[in-house]
């Protein structure tokens, strides 16, 4: 006991311990009773006990035995208190360990699974690729089989071509033959008539007519009677094989005639009980007609046809040449004669403006030059007699063909209005058939030429036809009357309610999404260009159901981009704001990536409107989506309107700079100036009149760019200088000369001069032989340096 203390019921113990039990029970919150007696503690004062501790002392120092066990029992307390500390440490590491090893077991039993389930996947797609190997060979199989098959039907049939133009030819000889002994026949006949009439003759100068000549003798007349029947027998016995072979051809090539006619007349009875008219050949024309020819018009099912044999040989017939000559009233079909001889019949109910024959309409845009008077006075011969408002069927087909004349023919244009064309179309606008009511409606768009008496009618076809095809129409030329007739747009909304157009435009309004775009782009081409207009369909609530139609399918949202385009013009700061509010904005992003050129372009155009000067447009652009910045990026190799869009994000807001080199847009514009073939595109789409928009973009972006990707960047231009086209390098030294003019660059100039752009710039003046005013040399005055100092 080194330091004996007293507590308060007397009783003596050694400092450390007495500290550690009252310490003890403290913690544990119990009474603090006294080890030895068991009473609580009235007091936890202890009291130092030294005449105890000094007689220790001095007892110990007498027995030098105790204090030297008193020192190894210290020393083993010491060893043992630090090999417990040891083992604890030892347990710790060993539970730490225990644990490592059980995650590495649990990934190797977990990797064992799936590599178990690979395995299974993998033996499953191996059966199946050997089933689908099997398919194949048997399809093989089957395709080789079907190819001989191919083969032999061709052999077959070029053997019956051969034996068709063999027969043909056989023909063509016996007609030959025939003719010839037609006309051997004839002759023959005209001798024995001569024969005939001469003793007739002689018998009449014979005869006594109170003259007082010698009568012939009875012998010499019976003489020179029998002479003519012995030449008339002469000659039937020398040509009798011939003639008789004729007429027998003859009288066969007759009965096949009378045969061929009757069974064509049962044909026509036939045909006529079963609904459809076969074609009944003209009296003047029988004789130049022949069966159709299995080549001719092979999909063309809806007519019939036969063909004209010598058709250049009959100036008669080369005014008529691909025109609707003729209807036939007893077929009901027009006739058409084509430059190939064919003659087609074609049925009007079937025909339309889409799917006519190739020779009934041009295919081209005829100028106004003196090659179009024939069209103008086939026009003219055409509405000298058009058919009747009852006949619908022949009406249709007659607007068809007289649209298409129109069309582009600024003559034939004059000609129709001058002879009361339009007064005909506008009558047709009210027939009881739809398709004369789609065809007459497609006619006034291509005409282009409108009356206001026809403007009613239209807006009746539009808002009160069950038809969507003859909506459609309506629409398409109401939109076309109001880009291309001045003074036309009033008179159209005054007869259209903006609110009943606001409701055309709700889903469900219209037949169809041809007539929703449509309707779409009529509230567009009213609204461009006249403010009143635009602020009354504004006011009826178009644009919330315009931006509703982004979401349907590309055509239809392709055609609502195009809307807000025209409603943003002029600029109007309310209209931008109502389209945004209207949430179009997420639904351009998107229409961005349609696989559609122009409903990106128009997507692009939209966006373009939106984002200028406007920062929180701006911000909503690049965030909407995934993100419009990596679609845009994308579409600058495609769209040159892409940059210019891109521009306008991304000049003004560093917010947006930023988002764009986090999406690689630098990297891209770089690429797009290395491709030779993109960087013409760029030239030739050029917007800006000192270079093009990715020029402004790249400047732009360089100021905030990072020093690896300025370095990159300016690596990738000198290797451009170096081997790309013309177009390329220009494109860059345009880049370089626009960095180049700002102040405070002289680092960017040291760069581009350490990378070597001095000597590609020299050897590209001198390659492609450029003016002293050329991009080129204006770097090369940037960076201080001239051919002629050098």
């Amino acid at each position: 006991m080194r330091d004996p203390v007293a507590t308060a019921d007397g009783c003596i113990y050694e400092r450390a311990d007495i500290e550690q039990w009252i310490r003890e029970k403290r913690q544990n919150r119990q009474v603090v009773i006294s080890p030895s007696t068991g009473v609580e503690l009235a007091s936890h004062q202890l009291m130092p006990v030294d005449a105890l501790k000094k007689a220790i002392e001095t007892y110990v120092a007498n027995r030098p035995e105790l204090r030297t066990s008193f020192g190894q029992r210290r020393s083993v307390q010491q060893a043992a208190q630090l090999l417990q500390e040891e083992l604890l440490d030892k347990q710790v590491r060993h539970n730490s360990i225990e644990d490592e090893l059980a995650r590495p077991q649990k990934q190797m039993m977990d990797k064992d699974g799936h590599i178990t389930e690979v395995e299974v996947l993998n033996q499953n797609l191996s059966e199946e690729l050997e089933r689908v190997r099997a398919e194949l060979a048997e399809r093989d199989e089957r395709n080789n089989l079907l190819k001989k098959e191919v083969d032999k039907s061709q052999q077959r049939h070029q053997c019956a071509q051969q034996i068709i133009s063999e027969l043909k030819s056989q023909l063509a000889s016996a007609d030959a033959s025939c003719k010839q002994l037609s006309s051997k026949l004839t002759l023959a006949q005209g001798v024995a008539s001569g024969f005939k009439e001469e003793p007739a003759a002689q018998s009449q100068l014979c005869t006594p007519a109170g003259s007082d000549g010698p009568a012939v003798p009875a012998p010499e007349a019976d003489g020179s009677a029998r002479a003519p029947s012995r030449a008339l027998q002469e000659i039937e016995e020398e040509g009798g094989d011939d003639s008789n072979r004729v007429l027998s051809n003859q009288k066969a090539e007759a009965d096949t005639l009378e045969q061929e006619q009757q069974e064509q007349q049962q044909q026509e009875e036939t045909a006529s009980r079963s609904g459809q008219s076969d074609f009944t050949r003209c009296p003047c024309e029988a004789e130049l007609l022949s069966e159709p020819s299995s080549q001719s018009h092979a999909g063309f099912l809806v007519g019939q046809y036969a063909e004209i044999h010598g058709l250049w040989s009959r100036p008669d017939l080369w005014p008529v040449i691909g025109r609707l000559h003729e209807f036939d009233e007893g077929s009901g079909r027009w006739r058409l004669l084509l430059d190939t001889g064919e003659y087609i019949k074609i049925k009007p109910e079937f025909m339309t403006y889409d799917d006519v024959p190739q020779g009934v309409r041009p295919m081209h845009l005829l100028l106004p030059e003196p090659s179009g008077a024939s069209v103008t006075s086939r026009l003219v011969m055409s509405l000298m007699s058009p058919p009747l408002l009852c006949e619908a069927a022949r009406l249709a087909e007659h607007i068809g063909a007289l649209a298409h004349e129109v069309f582009g023919n600024c003559a034939a244009m004059r000609e129709l209005v001058r002879i009361g064309g339009l007064a005909i179309l506008d009558k047709s606008l009210a027939s009881a058939s739809q398709v004369v009511q789609e065809l007459a409606a497609y006619a006034l768009r291509l005409v282009n030429i409108c009356e206001f008496r026809t403007i009613p009618r239209l807006v009746a076809l539009l808002f009160e036809s069950s038809c969507s095809k003859v909506q459609k129409e309506a629409v398409m030329t109401l939109t076309s009357f109001c880009s291309g007739v001045s003074d036309c747009r009033q008179h159209i909304l005054e007869e259209i309610s903006p609110h009943k157009l606001a409701l055309l435009l709700v889903p469900g309004g219209a037949n169809g999404q041809s007539v929703l775009s449509g309707a779409a782009l009529l509230c567009g081409a009213l609204a461009c260009g006249t403010p009143s207009i635009r602020e009354a369909l504004v006011k009826a609530g178009v644009i919330p159901q315009i931006v509703a139609l982004l979401q349907l399918a590309p055509s239809t949202a392709r055609q609502a981009a195009t809307a807000l385009n025209w409603l943003l013009l002029p600029a109007c700061e309310d209209i931008r704001r109502s389209i945004v509010e209207a949430d179009a904005i997420p639904s351009l992003v998107g229409l961005l990536q349609s696989e559609f050129f122009l409903a990106r372009e128009n997507a692009l155009v939209a966006l373009g409107f939106l984002a200028h000067e406007s920062p929180s447009n701006q911000l909503a652009i690049a965030t909407a989506g995934t993100g419009a910045l990596p679609v845009m990026a994308k579409l600058m190799r495609t769209h040159a309107l892409a940059t210019d869009v891109l521009c306008r994000l991304i000049y003004t807001n560093a917010d947006v700079q930023g988002m764009a080199l986090e999406a690689g847009l630098l990297q891209s514009a770089m690429c797009c100036l290395e491709d030779n073939g993109v960087a013409g595109y760029y030239f030739k789409f050029q917007t800006q009149p000192s270079g093009p928009a990715v020029v402004y973009l790249i400047q732009s972006l360089r100021g905030r760019a990072q020093v690896s990707e300025q370095s990159a960047a300016i690596q990738l231009a000198i290797n451009i200088l170096r081997s790309g086209g013309l177009e390329s390098k220009t494109l860059v030294c345009l880049v370089l000369w626009a960095l180049l003019s700002k102040t405070m660059v002289f680092d960017f100039k040291d760069q581009v001069i350490q990378a070597g752009a001095i000597s590609c710039l020299e050897r590209m003046l001198v390659q492609h032989k450029l003016p002293a005013t050329s991009p080129a040399q204006h770097v090369l005055t940037h960076l201080n340096y001239s051919p002629a100092s050098a």
